[in-house]
């Protein structure tokens, strides 16, 4: 591990979903592969049309990873522009202070 170098949590965070996800779609797979099997015995043109789910889940598993991606740089955008917004913030005045106690020791 490099020096200085600590992992993001919203990166790790966005793989293991993207694991998750794969292996969601390997379980959709297996689970139709018995349907498949049945169903190409009696018709080989049916068990072509249950191409189609499969391919809709995978196209979503895609757009869903893809927004949750976009999710996780719109947060470390947000947060570097929260950061940098602190640095610019203006140093306290150092006499602030000494005008408001002496101010407020006139009015006894």
């Amino acid at each position: 591990m490099r020096r200085g170098w600590r992992p993001d949590p919203a990166r790790a965070a966005a793989a293991r979903s993207a694991r998750s996800s794969r292996w969601r779609l390997t379980c959709l797979l297996l689970g139709l592969a018995p349907a498949v099997v049945v169903i190409a015995e009696r018709s080989l043109p049916l068990a072509s049309l249950l191409l189609l789910p499969v391919v809709a889940v995978g196209l979503a598993e895609r757009r869903a990873l893809q927004a949750e991606r976009e999710a996780v740089e719109r947060e470390r955008a947000r947060a570097q522009a929260a950061a940098e917004a602190m640095l610019r913030l203006p140093l306290a005045d150092e006499d602030a202070p000494r005008v408001r106690f002496v101010a407020g020791s006139q009015r006894q």
